[in-house]
Protein backbone atom coordinates (compact mmCIF):
# COMPACT_ATOMS: atom_id res chain seq x y z
CA UNK A 1 0.00 0.00 0.00
CA UNK A 2 1.25 3.48 -0.89
CA UNK A 3 0.00 6.84 0.40
CA UNK A 4 0.57 9.62 -2.10
CA UNK A 5 -0.05 13.22 -1.03
CA UNK A 6 0.07 16.49 -2.96
CA UNK A 7 -1.40 19.65 -1.53
CA UNK A 8 -1.36 23.35 -2.30
CA UNK A 9 -3.12 25.70 0.11
CA UNK A 10 -2.23 29.26 -0.93
CA UNK A 11 -3.82 31.02 2.04
CA UNK A 12 -1.72 28.87 4.40
CA UNK A 13 1.43 28.99 2.26
CA UNK A 14 1.46 25.20 1.90
CA UNK A 15 2.88 23.49 -1.18
CA UNK A 16 4.05 19.92 -0.61
CA UNK A 17 4.25 16.49 -2.23
CA UNK A 18 5.43 13.22 -0.71
CA UNK A 19 4.78 9.48 -0.68
CA UNK A 20 4.69 7.09 2.28
CA UNK A 21 5.42 3.46 1.58
CA UNK A 22 3.64 0.38 2.87
CA UNK A 23 4.33 -0.15 6.57
CA UNK A 24 6.50 2.97 6.80
CA UNK A 25 6.33 5.36 9.75
CA UNK A 26 7.29 8.94 8.87
CA UNK A 27 7.99 11.70 11.40
CA UNK A 28 6.71 15.04 10.13
CA UNK A 29 8.67 17.78 11.86
CA UNK A 30 9.11 21.52 11.64
CA UNK A 31 8.62 24.79 13.55
CA UNK A 32 5.21 25.96 14.70
CA UNK A 33 3.15 27.21 11.77
CA UNK A 34 5.09 25.18 9.20
CA UNK A 35 1.94 23.33 8.07
CA UNK A 36 2.30 19.95 9.77
CA UNK A 37 -1.20 19.72 11.24
CA UNK A 38 -2.66 21.09 8.01
CA UNK A 39 -1.08 18.19 6.12
CA UNK A 40 -2.67 15.67 8.48
CA UNK A 41 -6.05 17.41 8.19
CA UNK A 42 -5.86 17.22 4.39
CA UNK A 43 -5.07 13.48 4.47
CA UNK A 44 -7.88 12.88 6.97
CA UNK A 45 -10.35 14.85 4.84
CA UNK A 46 -10.94 17.64 7.38
CA UNK A 47 -9.55 20.22 4.94
CA UNK A 48 -10.26 20.04 1.20
CA UNK A 49 -8.04 22.43 -0.73
CA UNK A 50 -8.85 22.97 -4.40
CA UNK A 51 -5.37 21.97 -5.59
CA UNK A 52 -4.54 18.66 -3.98
CA UNK A 53 -4.87 14.93 -4.13
CA UNK A 54 -4.61 12.13 -1.62
CA UNK A 55 -4.29 8.59 -3.00
CA UNK A 56 -4.02 5.24 -1.27
CA UNK A 57 -2.72 3.03 -4.05
CA UNK A 58 -5.07 3.73 -6.97
CA UNK A 59 -7.92 4.96 -4.78
CA UNK A 60 -8.52 8.71 -4.92
CA UNK A 61 -9.69 9.97 -1.53
CA UNK A 62 -10.26 13.57 -2.54
CA UNK A 63 -14.05 13.28 -2.63
CA UNK A 64 -14.34 10.71 0.13
CA UNK A 65 -15.73 11.86 3.52
CA UNK A 66 -13.40 11.40 6.49
CA UNK A 67 -15.17 8.30 7.84
CA UNK A 68 -14.75 6.42 4.54
CA UNK A 69 -11.08 7.13 3.94
CA UNK A 70 -9.60 4.34 6.04
CA UNK A 71 -7.54 6.96 7.86
CA UNK A 72 -7.35 7.33 11.66
CA UNK A 73 -6.32 10.72 13.10
CA UNK A 74 -5.23 10.88 16.73
CA UNK A 75 -4.59 14.28 18.31
CA UNK A 76 -2.80 15.16 21.55
CA UNK A 77 -6.21 15.27 23.25
CA UNK A 78 -7.57 11.69 23.57
CA UNK A 79 -11.16 12.91 22.93
CA UNK A 80 -12.66 9.83 24.60
CA UNK A 81 -16.41 9.61 25.10
CA UNK A 82 -16.77 10.58 28.77
CA UNK A 83 -19.92 8.46 29.35
CA UNK A 84 -18.34 5.24 28.02
CA UNK A 85 -15.88 2.88 29.66
CA UNK A 86 -12.45 2.31 28.13
CA UNK A 87 -13.71 -0.97 26.65
CA UNK A 88 -16.76 0.67 25.09
CA UNK A 89 -14.69 3.58 23.76
CA UNK A 90 -12.41 1.18 21.90
CA UNK A 91 -15.27 -1.07 20.75
CA UNK A 92 -17.02 1.97 19.29
CA UNK A 93 -14.65 2.05 16.30
CA UNK A 94 -15.22 -1.51 15.00
CA UNK A 95 -18.92 -1.24 15.89
CA UNK A 96 -19.21 1.92 13.75
CA UNK A 97 -17.51 0.00 10.94
CA UNK A 98 -20.40 -2.50 10.91
CA UNK A 99 -19.17 -5.27 13.20
CA UNK A 100 -21.59 -7.02 15.53
CA UNK A 101 -21.47 -5.94 19.17
CA UNK A 102 -19.75 -9.13 20.38
CA UNK A 103 -17.16 -8.95 17.59
CA UNK A 104 -16.55 -5.27 18.26
CA UNK A 105 -15.97 -5.88 21.96
CA UNK A 106 -13.56 -8.73 21.20
CA UNK A 107 -11.59 -6.54 18.78
CA UNK A 108 -11.55 -3.74 21.34
CA UNK A 109 -10.39 -6.06 24.12
CA UNK A 110 -7.52 -7.32 21.93
CA UNK A 111 -6.29 -3.77 21.29
CA UNK A 112 -6.59 -2.78 24.94
CA UNK A 113 -4.53 -5.85 25.85
CA UNK A 114 -1.82 -4.97 23.32
CA UNK A 115 -1.46 -1.60 25.03
CA UNK A 116 -1.48 -3.01 28.54
CA UNK A 117 -4.89 -1.56 29.40
CA UNK A 118 -7.00 -4.66 30.02
CA UNK A 119 -7.11 -4.00 33.76
CA UNK A 120 -8.64 -0.58 33.11
CA UNK A 121 -11.32 -1.71 30.64
CA UNK A 122 -14.23 -0.83 32.92
CA UNK A 123 -12.99 2.62 33.88
CA UNK A 124 -14.43 5.86 32.55
CA UNK A 125 -12.06 8.47 31.06
CA UNK A 126 -12.20 10.61 34.22
CA UNK A 127 -10.77 7.64 36.16
CA UNK A 128 -7.72 7.34 33.88
CA UNK A 129 -4.41 9.18 33.97
CA UNK A 130 -3.30 11.16 30.94
CA UNK A 131 -1.06 8.35 29.72
CA UNK A 132 -3.77 5.74 30.25
CA UNK A 133 -6.34 7.83 28.38
CA UNK A 134 -3.94 8.23 25.47
CA UNK A 135 -3.39 4.46 25.35
CA UNK A 136 -7.15 3.96 25.13
CA UNK A 137 -7.34 6.56 22.35
CA UNK A 138 -4.57 4.77 20.43
CA UNK A 139 -6.38 1.43 20.90
CA UNK A 140 -9.61 2.98 19.60
CA UNK A 141 -7.85 4.40 16.53
CA UNK A 142 -6.24 1.04 15.71
CA UNK A 143 -9.43 -0.94 16.41
CA UNK A 144 -10.95 0.67 13.32
CA UNK A 145 -8.25 -1.17 11.30
CA UNK A 146 -7.22 1.97 9.38
CA UNK A 147 -4.99 1.75 6.35
CA UNK A 148 -3.17 4.92 7.48
CA UNK A 149 -2.59 6.15 11.04
CA UNK A 150 -2.00 9.88 11.66
CA UNK A 151 -0.75 11.05 15.05
CA UNK A 152 -0.58 14.78 15.84
CA UNK A 153 1.78 15.37 18.80
CA UNK A 154 0.56 12.21 20.55
CA UNK A 155 2.70 12.77 23.67
CA UNK A 156 2.31 16.54 24.07
CA UNK A 157 -0.19 16.24 26.93
CA UNK A 158 1.61 13.33 28.61
CA UNK A 159 3.94 13.81 31.60
CA UNK A 160 7.64 13.22 30.98
CA UNK A 161 7.73 10.09 33.17
CA UNK A 162 5.02 8.34 31.13
CA UNK A 163 6.36 9.22 27.68
CA UNK A 164 9.10 6.54 27.37
CA UNK A 165 6.64 3.75 28.23
CA UNK A 166 3.95 5.04 25.87
CA UNK A 167 6.54 5.58 23.16
CA UNK A 168 7.65 1.96 23.55
CA UNK A 169 4.08 0.69 23.32
CA UNK A 170 3.30 2.85 20.30
CA UNK A 171 6.39 1.58 18.52
CA UNK A 172 5.11 -1.99 18.93
CA UNK A 173 1.58 -1.32 17.71
CA UNK A 174 2.71 0.76 14.73
CA UNK A 175 5.07 -1.94 13.48
CA UNK A 176 4.03 -2.83 9.93
CA UNK A 177 1.47 -0.01 9.72
CA UNK A 178 1.62 3.02 7.46
CA UNK A 179 1.78 6.03 9.74
CA UNK A 180 2.69 9.72 9.97
CA UNK A 181 3.66 11.18 13.34
CA UNK A 182 3.80 14.95 13.83
CA UNK A 183 6.25 15.73 16.63
CA UNK A 184 8.77 18.27 17.94
CA UNK A 185 10.60 15.63 19.98
CA UNK A 186 13.73 14.08 18.52
CA UNK A 187 13.20 11.00 20.73
CA UNK A 188 9.83 10.38 19.06
CA UNK A 189 11.47 10.47 15.64
CA UNK A 190 14.31 8.17 16.69
CA UNK A 191 12.01 5.67 18.43
CA UNK A 192 9.09 5.57 16.00
CA UNK A 193 10.14 6.69 12.53
CA UNK A 194 12.37 5.24 9.85
CA UNK A 195 12.12 8.48 7.88
CA UNK A 196 11.88 12.20 8.68
CA UNK A 197 10.27 14.95 6.61
CA UNK A 198 11.04 18.51 7.73
CA UNK A 199 8.64 21.33 6.81
CA UNK A 200 9.52 25.00 6.95
CA UNK A 201 7.08 27.72 5.88
CA UNK A 202 4.87 25.20 4.10
CA UNK A 203 7.66 23.59 2.05
CA UNK A 204 9.59 20.36 2.45
CA UNK A 205 13.22 21.22 3.14
CA UNK A 206 14.51 17.79 4.21
CA UNK A 207 13.31 14.25 3.53
CA UNK A 208 15.32 11.15 4.28
CA UNK A 209 16.15 8.31 6.67
CA UNK A 210 15.89 9.37 10.31
CA UNK A 211 19.56 8.74 11.06
CA UNK A 212 20.66 10.79 8.05
CA UNK A 213 18.39 13.80 8.63
CA UNK A 214 19.19 14.00 12.35
CA UNK A 215 22.85 13.02 11.93
CA UNK A 216 23.59 15.38 9.03
CA UNK A 217 20.90 18.10 9.14
CA UNK A 218 20.81 20.72 6.41
CA UNK A 219 18.12 23.05 7.76
CA UNK A 220 18.16 25.32 10.80
CA UNK A 221 15.22 23.55 12.43
CA UNK A 222 16.62 20.03 12.03
CA UNK A 223 20.06 21.17 13.20
CA UNK A 224 18.61 22.71 16.35
CA UNK A 225 16.54 19.60 16.96
CA UNK A 226 19.56 17.33 16.57
CA UNK A 227 21.76 19.56 18.75
CA UNK A 228 24.06 21.01 16.06
CA UNK A 229 25.37 24.50 15.49
CA UNK A 230 24.55 25.44 11.90
CA UNK A 231 26.01 28.36 9.98
CA UNK A 232 24.79 29.04 6.42
CA UNK A 233 27.04 30.39 3.74
CA UNK A 234 28.52 29.85 0.29
CA UNK A 235 31.04 27.18 -0.65
CA UNK A 236 34.14 28.79 -2.15
CA UNK A 237 35.86 25.57 -3.16
CA UNK A 238 38.03 25.42 -0.03
CA UNK A 239 35.90 27.01 2.70
CA UNK A 240 32.48 28.44 3.45
CA UNK A 241 32.02 32.21 3.30
CA UNK A 242 29.56 33.21 6.06
CA UNK A 243 28.34 36.35 7.81
CA UNK A 244 30.57 35.33 10.74
CA UNK A 245 33.68 34.96 8.57
CA UNK A 246 35.37 32.24 6.55
CA UNK A 247 34.87 28.77 8.05
CA UNK A 248 36.64 25.53 7.21
CA UNK A 249 35.46 21.97 7.48
CA UNK A 250 35.26 18.57 5.87
CA UNK A 251 32.77 18.38 2.97
CA UNK A 252 30.73 15.21 3.26
CA UNK A 253 29.64 15.37 -0.39
CA UNK A 254 30.59 17.00 -3.67
CA UNK A 255 29.92 20.74 -3.59
CA UNK A 256 29.92 23.20 -6.46
CA UNK A 257 31.75 26.50 -5.92
CA UNK A 258 29.35 29.40 -5.18
CA UNK A 259 26.60 26.96 -4.10
CA UNK A 260 24.72 27.36 -0.78
CA UNK A 261 26.29 25.33 2.02
CA UNK A 262 26.01 24.89 5.77
CA UNK A 263 28.69 24.39 8.41
CA UNK A 264 27.79 21.92 11.20
CA UNK A 265 29.47 21.45 14.58
CA UNK A 266 28.51 19.85 17.88
CA UNK A 267 28.50 22.36 20.78
CA UNK A 268 30.46 19.81 22.83
CA UNK A 269 33.38 20.14 20.41
CA UNK A 270 33.55 23.94 20.80
CA UNK A 271 35.90 25.73 23.21
CA UNK A 272 35.47 29.18 24.80
CA UNK A 273 38.22 31.84 24.93
CA UNK A 274 38.22 35.31 26.48
CA UNK A 275 40.63 36.62 23.86
CA UNK A 276 40.50 36.09 20.08
CA UNK A 277 41.91 32.64 19.39
CA UNK A 278 44.44 31.77 16.73
CA UNK A 279 45.23 28.68 14.71
CA UNK A 280 44.85 27.91 11.01
CA UNK A 281 43.18 24.56 11.69
CA UNK A 282 40.39 26.02 13.83
CA UNK A 283 37.26 28.04 13.16
CA UNK A 284 36.68 31.09 15.34
CA UNK A 285 33.43 32.95 15.94
CA UNK A 286 33.34 36.00 18.19
CA UNK A 287 30.43 37.79 19.79
CA UNK A 288 28.62 38.70 23.01
CA UNK A 289 27.20 35.98 25.24
CA UNK A 290 23.41 35.93 24.93
CA UNK A 291 22.64 32.83 27.00
CA UNK A 292 24.30 31.03 29.92
CA UNK A 293 22.33 28.03 31.14
CA UNK A 294 22.90 24.67 32.80
CA UNK A 295 22.50 21.71 30.48
CA UNK A 296 22.89 18.44 32.37
CA UNK A 297 26.50 18.30 33.54
CA UNK A 298 27.53 21.11 31.18
CA UNK A 299 26.95 24.83 30.79
CA UNK A 300 25.56 26.05 27.46
CA UNK A 301 27.27 29.24 26.26
CA UNK A 302 25.42 30.82 23.35
CA UNK A 303 26.77 33.85 21.53
CA UNK A 304 25.59 36.09 18.71
CA UNK A 305 28.29 35.99 16.02
CA UNK A 306 27.32 38.69 13.52
CA UNK A 307 23.67 37.74 13.83
CA UNK A 308 24.32 33.99 13.87
CA UNK A 309 23.57 32.05 17.10
CA UNK A 310 26.43 29.73 18.02
CA UNK A 311 26.90 27.58 21.13
CA UNK A 312 29.51 25.77 23.18
CA UNK A 313 28.93 23.23 25.94
CA UNK A 314 31.63 23.45 28.63
CA UNK A 315 32.05 22.21 32.19
CA UNK A 316 30.81 24.32 35.12
CA UNK A 317 34.42 24.49 36.34
CA UNK A 318 35.56 26.00 33.02
CA UNK A 319 32.69 28.50 33.08
CA UNK A 320 33.63 29.55 36.62
CA UNK A 321 37.34 29.84 35.79
CA UNK A 322 36.53 32.09 32.81
CA UNK A 323 34.08 34.13 34.97
CA UNK A 324 31.60 34.13 32.09
CA UNK A 325 28.65 36.51 32.17
CA UNK A 326 25.89 37.49 29.78
CA UNK A 327 27.04 40.36 27.59
CA UNK A 328 30.74 39.54 27.73
CA UNK A 329 32.43 39.18 24.34
CA UNK A 330 34.10 35.80 23.86
CA UNK A 331 35.45 33.69 21.05
CA UNK A 332 34.13 30.21 20.36
CA UNK A 333 36.65 27.98 18.64
CA UNK A 334 36.38 24.53 17.07
CA UNK A 335 38.77 22.36 15.09
CA UNK A 336 38.15 22.21 11.34
CA UNK A 337 38.34 18.43 11.64
CA UNK A 338 35.30 18.56 13.99
CA UNK A 339 33.30 20.52 11.40
CA UNK A 340 31.08 19.15 8.63
CA UNK A 341 30.16 20.99 5.45
CA UNK A 342 27.00 20.02 3.53
CA UNK A 343 24.82 21.45 0.81
CA UNK A 344 22.14 23.69 2.31
CA UNK A 345 18.55 22.44 2.33
CA UNK A 346 16.38 24.09 -0.30
CA UNK A 347 12.56 24.22 -0.13
CA UNK A 348 10.89 21.68 -2.38
CA UNK A 349 7.46 22.50 -3.76
CA UNK A 350 4.96 19.96 -5.07
CA UNK A 351 4.88 18.81 -8.66
CA UNK A 352 3.04 21.03 -11.17
CA UNK A 353 -0.64 21.26 -10.36
CA UNK A 354 -1.80 19.98 -13.76
CA UNK A 355 -4.22 17.10 -13.19
CA UNK A 356 -4.75 17.75 -9.50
Amino acid sequence: MTLDVRAIVPDRGLDIAFTVGDGETVALMGPNGAGKSTVLSIIAGLIRPTSSHVHIDDRNLDREPPHRRGVALLSQDPLLFPHLSAADNVAFAPRAAGNRRRTARRIGADHLDRLGMSAYASRRPRELSGGQAQRVAIARALAADPRVVLLDEPFAAIDAESRPHLRHDLRKVLAGRTAIVVTHDVLDALALATRVIVLEAGRIVEDGPTAEVLGRPRSAFAAGLAGFNIVPGTWTGTSVATAAGELYGTPTEDLTPDSPAVVLTRPGAVSVFLEPAHGSMRNHLTGPIRVLEPLGDRVRVRIDASGIPYAADITPAAAAELALRVGAVVTLSVKATETMVLAEATPRASAPTTGL
